[in-house]
């Protein structure tokens, strides 16, 4: 039985929750193009658009007042290392603003570890003579060697690395023998992004489009770097908790069921798979891997064809270092590229645009990517649209998997019949 302590934070904090929901219907702040769109944790989007208000020749059509701006916050930001190391901020304060591009995803050639060169550069703005890079990183990981790659590229040019927070670092095998505050320096979404958007909309004050889309981005990197007035609410909740010992034993017991409570949904998520696929495919078992104490979950399907090659249709939750992830594909450990049915597995995969590796034949992420997040539960438990939303394409992408695996079927029988 659910004490009387917890029924009575549950109700208060409900309340308070309630308080700021009505502020966000007031001022709208939840409508959000880039959240609607589901673009606000990917990483070429926000280079997109950060590049796009960098270049003189933008869509803005405002010239070089953003990129100014930003040249102005780093400046601001570097202003003693600007004077002790001059050589690389000289290729910042000498820009030919005029003439200056933004370049996003830049290609500087085919990589190469040992010559260390090669890859793609995320944002590069330059004159043809001076400029800066931008490595920007929201969860994606360090390349090896990628920051050393791209300084042999442009030698002469400060590289910038941009992550969410300011205390995020390099990884030590992507800078190599670079040296922080020399060769490259850390700035972030947290700091000198807001920064400078804050002036680019006060810049903007008579272009109200530029202005409003500038506004929703700025929400944005205020919600992703835990900036926006949610964080009011915490603290008012926190305040709730730390106003008695009750509160908080109640708190203590509420979170001993986080984990079961996701457990739950994520159970039912699986389990109208499962009834769906019994229904619309004969010949398939359906596998569920999911346990409740587990850091790797997954469900997989397979038929004969597929047991006799040691093949799994596999849907897998697993941990990365920062949130959790979401993969598709056939797996299968020790299978030969050279050998059918894999050779055809692979080809058959092509149109996808996925990986392969030593434990998969084939490989994808998929756009839901947030089993962690209890909002994203939530919605799936109580919200019956999103609900079929969700299943309708998880069940597409089996679907297809499954359609390859009887077209590569059919055809090793007819290789083997011939």
């Amino acid at each position: 039985m659910v004490s009387t302590y917890c029924k009575n934070l549950i109700e208060k904090t409900n309340s308070i929750l309630q308080k700021y929901h009505e502020i966000e219907k007031i001022t709208g702040e939840k409508f959000n193009l880039f959240s609607i769109l589901r673009k606000s944790e990917d990483e070429l989007s926000h280079s997109r658009f950060i590049g796009n208000l960098l270049n003189p020749k933008g869509s803005h059509d405002q010239d070089s007042i953003y990129l100014n701006l930003f040249i102005e916050t780093l400046v601001e930001k570097f202003e003693e290392d600007e004077l002790k190391h001059r050589n690389k901020f000289e290729s910042i304060i000498s820009i030919d603003l005029n003439n200056a591009k933004c370049k996003t995803e830049a290609y500087i050639g085919k990589v190469d570890f040992k010559d260390e060169v090669g890859g793609s550069i995320d944002l590069i703005v330059t004159d043809n003579r001076c400029g800066f890079i931008i490595e920007n990183k929201i969860w994606a990981q360090d390349q090896y060697k990628q920051l050393l790659r791209y300084s042999q590229a442009y030698p002469d040019v400060p590289i910038f690395y941009l992550s969410l927070f300011q205390d995020n670092q390099p990884a030590k095998n992507s800078v190599g023998n670079l040296k922080k505050d020399e060769d490259y320096f850390i700035i972030s979404y947290e700091n000198e992004i807001s920064e400078w958007i804050e002036k680019c909309i006060k810049a903007s004050a008579t272009k109200p489009i530029i202005r409003e889309s500038l506004r929703q981005y700025l929400f944005l990197i205020k919600k992703l770097t835990q900036q926006s007035r949610s964080k009011n609410m915490e603290k008012e909740i926190v305040g709730l908790l730390l106003n008695n010992e009750q509160n908080l034993d109640a708190f203590e017991n509420l979170q001993k069921v986080n984990k079961e409570v996701k457990f739950e949904i994520m159970k039912t998520f699986v389990k109208n798979l499962n009834e769906e696929i019994n229904l619309k495919y004969e010949g398939f078992d359906f596998v569920n891997n999911f346990k409740l104490k587990t850091h790797h979950d997954s469900f997989e399907l397979q038929n004969q064809f597929l047991k006799n090659h040691n093949i799994k249709i596999s849907f897998s939750f697993f941990h990365s270092s920062q949130k959790i992830k979401f993969g598709y594909g056939f797996s299968c450990k020790d299978f030969s590229k050279s050998k059918e049915p894999y050779i055809s597995l692979i080809n058959a995969c092509k149109q996808f645009n996925g990986g392969s590796n030593s434990r998969w034949v084939f490989k994808k992420g998929l756009e839901y990517s947030n089993w962690e997040d209890l909002n994203h539960l939530k919605k799936y438990q109580f919200d019956k649209d999103y609900k079929n939303q969700v299943n309708n394409y998880f069940l597409n992408k089996i679907d297809e998997m499954i359609t390859i695996a009887e077209e590569v079927e059919g055809k090793i029988k007819g290789i083997k019949d011939s």
